[in-house]
Formats: structure tokens, sequence, C-alpha cells
């Protein structure tokens, strides 16, 4: 097909607000800063027809990633153009060099309305990707899952450090011992004072630390057998979640870079989940400055003259930022991890623990977007051949994990068949 007298695609900016839309399509005849913006109240019955006037079949369409909720009926009824997401950054770059300082959502669609005649045009921008419905609505499901998984946290953390906090009152073992001491009011108040309750459980130590015939305020342990409930449930739908994550990953889109991150020791499905929404379901697409600025672990950089300083970025993914702090963590903890691990021993040389997330991002990027990436496994067994109940206990998580994991791994392997 000749392309060489095909007729120029139509450019379109479309600023997404909560209660309106504000679309530009671009007019070469116009300066850019004169180009017409109509705004379309979504109050309106007929708002996607409006849309439907303004926007030809094959358009290519600009938007900033304006949140799921509120971008995702733009998407549909611009299912027959070419849709490109622009990160904020580059619309406010463009907006201060080509436009203006100001900031107004009829600005801002011109602004978006440009960067589409630029791709229009062959220019490749940075931190503009196009729009893959299929693969957004595989990776819808893992955001929302991953936001209700954070807020059920956050309750069940604050639970925890209350229930700390009224064991402590009881006496100070209970608070030490709290697993064993909150399995006595699964049932509701011990019938029995403390120690005798903690024997008929089967609590040896907690019963070891207590005194006899302890005296108990009532009103504390009817607050704690009113927060162990609540604390239960909370713990079962946070697993539940985590079974419906493993179903969600074992998806063929899914599957292969799932089982190339499960390489990495202690792994958690909740950052491998993290990582897609991060990078929209293609780590692939994404440069290591972008992967690591999608997980919030890209510095912020100053330098002129003789100043050269550097802050953490405050933007990226959430829930990628926690999970990631916490692989670092426990890769940096010799009781779990080979103390000689990549990350480790980074960390050792550097003695920072930003420096050495931003070495795991950059590993987590090579694993992720290659097809044969994995983690560095060597060092493990010779480290671990020092100490027989490591190994015995590496052992059982590597089979305990194995069998959880085992629908990722047969899908990956179907994908690769």
């Amino acid at each position: 097909m000749d392309t060489s007298s095909a007729a120029p695609r139509t450019a379109v900016g479309i600023d997404i607000g909560k209660t309106a839309l504000h679309v530009c399509v671009a007019d070469p005849a116009q300066a850019r800063t004169k180009w017409p913006v109509h705004q379309i109240e979504l109050k309106s019955p007929d708002w996607w027809r409006q849309m439907h006037a303004l926007i030809p079949d094959g358009s290519i369409v600009c938007a900033e990633p304006t949140g799921w909720h509120y971008f995702q009926p733009v998407a549909m009824v611009c299912a027959a153009a070419s849709i490109h997401q622009v990160g904020h950054q580059v619309v406010a770059s463009v907006r201060k060099s080509h436009f203006s300082k100001a900031k107004t959502d009829a600005i801002d669609a011109r602004v978006l309305a440009y960067i589409a005649q630029e791709i229009a045009a062959g220019q490749k921008i940075r931190s503009t990707r196009p729009y893959q419905h299929a693969l957004f609505a595989q990776v819808h499901p893992l955001r929302m899952m991953l936001n209700e998984k954070r807020t059920l946290e956050r309750q069940a953390t604050r639970l925890k450090n209350q229930l700390d906090a009224l064991a402590h009152s009881v006496w100070p073992a209970c608070a030490i011992h709290k697993e064993s001491f909150l399995r006595l009011f699964d049932q509701g108040i011990p019938d029995a004072d403390m120690k005798t309750a903690a024997e008929r459980l089967g609590a040896p130590r907690l019963a070891a630390d207590l005194p006899p015939d302890l005296p108990a305020n009532p009103h504390t342990l009817a607050a704690i057998a009113a927060r162990v409930p609540r604390l239960r449930l909370l713990d079962q739908e946070i697993a539940d979640l985590d079974q419906h994550l493993l179903q969600a990953l074992a998806h063929p889109v899914f599957a292969p870079i799932a089982a190339r991150l499960l390489s990495v020791p202690t792994m958690d499905i909740s950052l491998i989940a993290a990582i897609l929404v991060a990078t929209q379901g293609d780590p692939a697409a994404f440069t290591i400055s972008e992967f690591k600025a999608a997980l919030g672990n890209h510095p912020v950089s100053f330098s002129s003259g003789n100043t050269d300083r550097a802050r953490s970025a405050k933007s990226g993914y959430r829930p990628a930022m926690k999970y990631l702090y916490l692989l670092c963590g426990r890769l940096l903890n010799p009781r779990q991890v080979s103390p000689t691990n990549p990350v480790a021993a980074y960390f050792a040389r550097k003695q920072s623990m930003a420096a050495a997330r931003r070495k795991l991002a950059g590993m987590l990027w090579a694993i992720a977007s290659r097809t044969g990436g994995h983690w560095p496994a060597h060092t493990d067994a010779r480290d671990l051949a020092q100490n027989a109940n490591a190994i015995r206990n590496r052992a059982a998580d590597q089979r305990s994990r194995a069998r959880l994991l085992a629908p990722i791994f047969a899908a990956s392997q179907e994908v690769q068949a």
C-alpha cells in the first residue's frame, strides 16, 4: 500500500477532567496557540456523540493517563482512533517551552494536540506510549486488587499496633509472645486466668513468663476480644486477595514475566503485580531509567558548578515503592538470603539503602524485560553450605513456593511452547 498519497491523520488532544473534557483538533492553518478547543460537559447525555463528531476515525489522540476510571470512558469512545498516553512531566515541559507558563485545561488540550501532531509526523516523544486496550484490561484487575490489599494492610497494621499496646498493658510478656496471647481470644475472653489459659492452649513459653493469678482489667480484655476477630478477618481477606493475584498473574500475557521475576529470592507476588501495573503490563517497553522512575526509585539530580546533589523522586506507583522497599530489606537480611547476593554486596560498598533499591530496580528491569532474564543464584549454594539448617529451611521454602506458584510456571511453559 502506498502511504505517500494517504491523507494526513488528524491530531487531537484531550484534557480529561472529572466533569468536562477539553478537546482540541490541530489545525495546520492556524498558530498552535489559537487552535480551537471544544469543551464537552460529561453531564450531557450525548457527550460521546459530540466527541464522535469532533474526532474522525483513524485520528491520533493524545491524553494524559488520568487514572483508569476517568480515562477508560474516553478510550471506549475513541476506539477507532490511535490513542497515546503522554506523561504529565512531558505535557508540562512542552507547555512551558512552546505555549505558556500558565496552566489551563484549554492550554493542556492544545499541548496534547501538538504532541499528537508530532507523533503523526513520525517524531518519537519520550514518556509517550500507545494505549492497548486488551493489555490494559488485564492490568486493571491487578491495580484494583493491589489498591484493596493496600487498604486492608493498613487496617491490619493499625489493629496490630492497638493490640500490641493492649497486650503490653496486661503484662509485658503478653506483647512479647503476642501471637500466642491473641490465640487465647479466638473463642472470646478466656474463662480462666492468663497463665492457666496459656497452659491449656499449649503455649508453654507464654505460660512460663506469666505470674500466677494475674489480675487483668476486664475492659482491656473486652477490647482485645473485640479486635482479634477483626484482625483474623482482615488476614483472611488479604490471603484471599493473594490467591486472586496468583490467578491473575497466571494469565498468558503475564506468566512469562512473573516466572522470571520469581527467580528472585523472597520475591513477593504483590511486587510482581505492582511492577506490571507501574509498567502498564509491558516492562520491555520501558528503558531502565523509565522503569526506575515508574517504581519511584530514580533520583532527581541537581547540578550546577560545584554543586551536585540528588533527592529521592516523589513520583512513582506507591505499592511498587512499598513492596520494593520490603524486598530490598529481605535481600539484605543474611538470615533469609545469601549475604553475597548482588544487592547485599552493593549495599556493603555504598552503605545506602536508597542506592541498594536502585540497584535492585535495575536488576528487576533486566529480568522483567528480557526473555532470558533471571536472578544470579550461583552464590547461594556456597554460603548456604556452611549452615545445614539454612539449607533445609531454604529447600522447604522452595518446595512450598513451588506448590503455591505452580499455576504461573505452568502458564509460562505453555506460552513458551
